[in-house]
């Protein structure tokens, strides 16, 4: 079954034919019957030139008036072992085999076409045994009777079957003198064997003692193995000996132990942050050693400051207003350096009053934590007490005390 595929060939726009065997296409004029045979024979030969390919209402050529376009002719042939598709057009020249395209091929049948369309030599000329056209005699119907002799055989290979029937006796005379010559070399081949009568009891025996070395050496790998065994089981049973006592020790109790190492586990906790903070506390002792002022000179002070500055700041303003006023720049304002002196003095005082603030009250806390700490060190060392004997050595808990 082969089936054809046609679009957009001269009055074809798009046709689907399945041929079977020897076919001929019939029907009224001007149907499209030449057109399926022409198609055919575009694939087969890569017919040259694009006249043949139909151009619709929506072409270029017909909306523009230009001489080139996109439209393209497409015949495709699927059939036992191939699928070749045929593109024509301004831009297309090209053929799809079996999913390989070849393009710009030359005119004439390709050469990847002939293992299923090959022309047949007919006297001077070829032609294609596939498709023939309307008004053309049937094949070999208008040749000559040594030309129609000629191609039958050739397809028939008949000249084929005399050279192989030629080849085929001189083969069977090649192997007759072949068949002389063995069996020649098969009465020296038994003569020679003759003096090796009696070598398969041999053969035998030493068959035998193989297998026994084999049995020997397989023996001895399980001797080896089972030595090995004995010695594992020797280091068990020792290493079971040395450790009997461990089933007459006595331990303690799992809930004491327990607990007793949560216990520990809390002490080693506080310890450290006990030791965090007694450091923090030791790099503040030199605050006892600070000489405070009492808050009312120092407010004194700060009052008397700033009122100084106040009035200060009014002789400037007034300076100024002379200045602009009378030209009395040249007046000279009484102990200023010593107003500016008690100024820079009371700004370094008022810092270290609010830093000594701070630190007391870092030392009031330092102290309620310390106090805490302690509180819960006692209560800890109650708790040890109660047990009266460690849990984990049985010794005496008098150290806790």
């Amino acid at each position: 079954m082969i089936r054809i595929e046609i679009q957009d060939f001269q009055s074809i726009a798009s046709a689907t034919l399945e041929v079977s065997g020897f076919a001929a296409l019939v029907g009224r004029s001007n149907i499209g019957k030449s057109a399926v045979i022409r198609a055919v024979k575009a694939v087969l030969t890569n017919a040259q030139g694009v006249q043949d390919v139909r151009h619709g209402p929506t072409c270029a050529r017909h909306l523009r008036g230009i001489k080139t376009c996109k439209c393209k002719a497409q015949v495709r042939i699927i059939g036992p072992g191939f699928d070749i598709l045929w593109e024509k057009g301004d831009a297309d020249n090209r053929y799809v085999v079996n999913g390989t395209v070849y393009e710009a091929v030359p005119k004439g049948t390709p050469d990847f076409l002939k293992p299923w369309f090959h022309p047949v030599k007919i006297g001077d000329k070829s032609m294609l045994l596939q498709v023939a056209s309307q008004w053309d005699p049937l094949f070999l119907l208008d040749a000559s009777g040594p030309a129609v002799a000629d191609v039958l055989s050739d397809v028939a290979q008949l000249d084929r079957i005399n050279v192989a029937t030629r080849l085929v006796e001189k083969d069977r005379r090649e192997a007759l003198a072949t068949v002389k010559v063995r069996e020649k070399d098969l009465q020296v081949t038994r003569d020679a064997l003759a003096c090796y009568a009696g070598l398969d009891d041999t053969v035998l025996r030493v068959e035998d003692l193989t297998t026994s070395s084999t049995d020997l050496l397989s023996s001895q790998k399980s001797v080896k193995e089972v030595r090995r065994l004995l010695a594992a089981k020797q280091a068990c049973d020792d290493t079971i000996t040395y450790l009997e006592p461990v089933e007459t020790m006595v331990f303690p109790a799992r809930q004491p132990v327990l607990k007793a190492k949560q216990i520990w586990t809390y002490l080693v906790d506080k310890s450290s942050e006990f030791v965090s903070k007694e450091a923090t506390v030791r790099k503040l002792e030199f605050v006892d050693s600070l000489v405070i002022p009492s808050d009312r000179h120092l407010t004194q002070a700060v009052h008397a400051a700033e009122g100084m500055l106040d009035w200060l700041a009014q002789l400037r303003t007034i300076k100024t207003v002379f200045t602009q006023l009378t030209g009395a720049n040249q007046v000279t304002l009484p102990n200023a350096t010593e107003l500016q002196e008690r100024a820079a003095q009371v700004d370094v005082v008022v810092p270290l009053v609010e830093q000594l603030v701070r630190l007391q009250l870092d030392v009031a806390a330092m102290g309620g934590e310390q106090a805490k700490l302690k509180r819960e060190e006692d209560a800890l060392h109650q708790e040890l007490q109660a047990f009266k004997v460690c849990p984990l050595c049985d010794q005496p808990m008098e150290g806790f005390a």
